[in-house]
């Protein structure tokens, strides 16, 4: 019975992707919902991903202001808090805007021609959505972040970091 109030209800075009973002509406909407649970604790969740980031990749550290700051210092530090939340709030604006394309485009673009003079390579932006996705398995639960979870994030970030290291190279 479930099966059929969930055809009746469900939008007909709910699993057909969108030609520029790869993601269809069910996977825009559990991106979004996901990432909800996500904001409820912004500040926390973001420093706790910048600290697990560079324990994973602590050479990406040395690509920042607070490059010198032991790890076990991270998470007392201003500037890595700051840093933490800029990330945190250009997530918000992209997860946002994945119904509004346009937008979206122009935020990516931004992003990435932003990092050029900070001789970010696309590598980095690469490992970053890779390492997002697991801290997401890690901080929700696999009961959350289940196996369509997983796969409406990786299609989210592929089409993404498309547009941001497409920005990044034409700087």
């Amino acid at each position: 019975m479930g099966f059929i109030f969930s055809k009746l209800w469900t939008p007909a075009n709910y699993d057909d992707p969108d030609p520029a973002t790869g993601l269809t509406p069910r996977q825009r909407d559990t991106v979004q919902n996901t990432w909800k649970i996500v904001r409820s604790n912004i500040k926390e969740n973001g420093l706790t991903f910048f600290v697990k980031f560079f324990q994973k990749y602590p050479e990406y550290q040395k690509l920042f202001p607070f490059a010198d700051v032991p790890l076990e210092k991270l998470r007392d530090d201003k500037k890595v808090l700051a840093h933490a939340m800029a990330v945190m709030y250009a997530l918000n604006s992209i997860v946002d805007s994945l119904g509004d394309v346009d937008c979206l485009v122009q935020i990516l673009v931004r992003i990435g021609s932003g990092h050029k003079p900070r001789s970010i390579q696309p590598i980095h932006f690469e490992n970053l959505a890779s390492f997002l996705v697991s801290f997401l398995i890690e901080a929700l639960g696999k009961s959350v972040m289940d196996d369509s979870a997983v796969e409406a994030w990786r299609t989210a970030f592929k089409a993404a970091n498309g547009i941001i290291i497409n920005a990044l190279q034409n700087a």
